[in-house]
């Protein structure tokens, strides 16, 4: 069950809604909907934009490939018939719900597109409400609206969610607003004095601009999109009160160069598609619910890609930024003010009041945002959401993932830091979504999302603060038991096997592999790290090459490279203390050849000013394997002592933001020594360059 759904009306007796709704009927099971007025169920389809015709979307079914000799359909009392996944019309009659051509003829100027994208705004109609009505009720502390920054992540948070959930309908709606708008905006020039005042002829530039066009059988916009971000007020938004001091002449808002709903959209578009490409940061594919009934399912990560358009956004129009960059906690709304909502805008409520949050929390310890009270938030999302949602809900499943794995962020990096309760309501909340994936109730993008995120955070804590008996938490052992439960759920719901990958047939999951490979290489079995080696050398790294390439986007691909580099540093160090040196040689070459390429891009051992924990991270795997390096001969310590030193600094402040002058508080306080003593026992007095 997808979180947003998309949702086939009634038949409705309104003259003017009656073919949007007909059409809405027919164009859903081509596009992986179903609904109780599918005629053909259980038949499904996933369609193809470039493919589909406007017969079939007339007819509500595909066209059979090519008729045989002779057959002009069924028998007129035998009615319609499946043949190779299409539908065969009885012989001189019409399918169940067929559309007329003088009817579908009444849309344009690009009909295939016109009837798509009318269809789509009236199937995605209630998350369109939904959206409207939601984003509005977050508030600031004070009662007014949130900054605009959160807005814009509350309102594209919805967004995501929607495309997620039925994304070869949403990709089939941007592709006919795309046609639309290039068919129905006619080119502008300026005229002469001479020619200004003469009366055009009907096909000539500039005899349209009276014209007003049907925006039902001529339609512009899709909804989801067009018409909700007006909610963030961005027209308004575009007059910014710090314009007069930058440009006492700005732009005219009014211009449609200066569109700020239309830019904020258009770039959204770009990040949705983006992560939607079999090489991108995101998986679609299809799959099927039972057979005959095709569905699309999506992993997204939501909440990079709605960083991902904020910061682009901002980066923009900078002069909106200042006071955008607060972290400004939310007042999520009375009971009062959801009293009428129903099932779909609370969801969507829940799950944009969720990822302001989830954008605050990098914001954690800074510009006086302390921990406790980003935890107070997460506490308060927690009661709300218990209130708003349903007993049932499937976004409560998303909470009692999300919320765990928000707290444990924040927490785990101290060790005085009591982590047993949101473990164990982590590890529940992971094992109930695998459940309401068997059972039907969560769909497979969801349940992969949450699993990889809460099997992250777990890893996280097995690695550190496990270790630590009176931290009174499952002990490592158990909690690898637990991991492998928890990937396992994650492959089902991929539909991948995890123990028989092939680097073709499996190309296009390798992206998400990546988080599997780096358990697999943080185990204590030599076996495990081999496997995770290999996971990254054969899907991990390939599929983040190939986004690189397409986009140039370094960060994954730099990512995939210093995890990797961690494997490699356990099996060298293995080899080199069980004696032999040749193969510690090996892996520490391929470990100093990754994390290099990393390092050229991620410029961390020059790194000055505030420090994250991805920094840090980042930080503590390249330099042990910069140090293998140096121990086993590969690389010359002169010029890779003075690096980890400099690595080492960038750790040591991540540490003073987190633990203050309590550095053995610090979770990976053993690690950090272990390198300090890996540096002072080379002996090599080469500075600090």
């Amino acid at each position: 069950m997808p979180l947003l759904p998309a949702v086939v009306p009634e038949a409705t007796e309104k003259r003017a809604d009656r073919v949007p709704t007909r059409l809405a009927h027919n164009v859903a099971p081509l596009f992986g909907v179903d609904s109780p007025h599918n005629p053909f169920t259980p038949l499904t389809w996933l369609c193809d934009f470039n493919l589909i015709t406007i017969s079939e979307i007339a007819r509500g079914a595909p066209l059979p490939r090519r008729p045989r000799s002779g057959d002009t359909g069924t028998s007129a009392d035998q009615g319609w018939v499946v043949r190779d996944r299409a539908i065969v019309a009885p012989r001189g009659g019409a399918l169940p719900n067929e559309i007329i051509s003088a009817t579908t003829n009444r849309y344009g100027p690009h009909t295939k597109s016109a009837l798509l994208l009318t269809a789509s705004n009236v199937l995605l109609a209630p998350v369109t409400a939904a959206v409207e009505t939601v984003v509005p009720l977050l508030r600031a502390a004070d009662g007014g609206d949130l900054p605009l920054r959160l807005r814009v992540v509350a309102w594209a948070t919805t967004i995501v969610e929607a495309f997620r959930s039925q994304p070869v309908l949403l990709v089939a709606a941007l592709k006919a607003r795309v046609t639309q708008r290039e068919f129905l905006d006619s080119p502008r020039l300026s005229s002469a004095a001479s020619v200004r005042t003469r009366e055009p002829a009907r096909c000539e530039i500039g005899a349209d601009g009276d014209q007003h066009r049907d925006p039902v059988t001529h339609p512009r916009d899709l909804f989801l999109l067009d018409r909700t971000v007006r909610v963030l007020g961005l027209p308004q938004a575009a007059a910014f009160a710090e314009d007069a001091a930058i440009d006492p002449e700005p732009d005219d808002v009014r211009s449609p160069a200066r569109n700020l709903g239309d830019e904020m959209v258009e770039h959204l578009v770009r990040l949705l598609l983006d992560a939607s490409h079999p090489e991108g940061v995101g998986r679609v594919w299809a799959s099927e619910v039972v057979p005959g009934r095709a569905v699309a399912e999506a992993v997204l990560p939501s909440s990079g890609i709605v960083e991902d358009l904020v910061d682009h956004w901002f980066t923009v129009h900078p002069h909106a930024a200042v006071a955008a960059r607060r972290s400004v906690p939310p007042v999520f709304p009375t009971a009062a003010e959801i009293a009428e909502l129903g099932t779909a805008a609370r969801r969507a409520l829940v799950l944009a009041a969720l990822g302001v949050v989830r954008s605050l929390r990098p914001g954690v310890g800074k510009d006086g945002f302390a921990p406790a009270a980003f935890l107070d938030v997460v506490d308060r999302l927690t009661s709300f959401a218990d209130d708003c949602l349903a007993p049932g809900d499937p976004v409560h499943a998303v909470l009692h993932v999300r919320l765990p794995v928000l707290r444990l962020a924040v927490l785990r990096h101290n060790r005085v830091n009591d982590l047993v309760p949101h473990v164990a309501a982590l590890v529940a909340g992971g094992r109930t979504a695998v459940g309401l994936l068997r059972r039907g109730d969560l769909d497979r993008g969801t349940v992969a999302d949450l699993l990889g995120a809460a099997c992250v955070e777990l890893n996280g804590v097995r690695t550190t603060n496990a270790t630590d008996p009176a931290a009174g938490l499952p002990a490592p052992a158990d909690l690898i038991a637990v991991l492998r439960e928890l990937w396992d759920g994650y492959a089902e719901a991929l539909e991948v096997d995890l123990r028989a990958l092939d680097p073709e047939a499996d190309r296009d999951v390798g992206f998400h592999l990546h988080n599997y490979a780096s358990f697999l290489g943080s185990l204590p079995d030599r076996a495990d790290q081999r496997e995770a080696v290999r996971l990254f050398r054969d899907f991990v790294i390939p599929s983040r090459k190939r986004l690189y390439r397409r986009l140039q986007h370094f960060g994954p691909l730099g990512v995939a490279y210093s995890v990797a580099t961690a494997a490699t540093s356990r099996l060298g160090e293995w080899e080199r203390a069980n004696g032999d040196p040749r193969a510690a040689a090996e892996w520490a070459a391929l470990g100093h050849r990754w994390i290099s390429r990393a390092m050229e891009h991620n410029a961390v051992d020059t790194l000055v000013g505030e420090v994250t924990a991805f920094q840090s991270m980042f930080a503590l795997r390249a330099a042990p394997a910069l140090l293998l390096a140096v121990e086993t001969g590969v690389a010359p310590a002169e010029r890779e002592v003075p690096r980890v030193r400099r690595l080492l600094s960038v750790v040591d402040r991540w540490v003073a933001a987190t633990a203050g002058d309590r550095e053995a508080d610090f979770n990976r306080h053993a690690e950090v020594e272990a390198v300090r003593a890996r540096v002072a026992a080379l002996a090599v007095d080469v500075g600090t360059r």
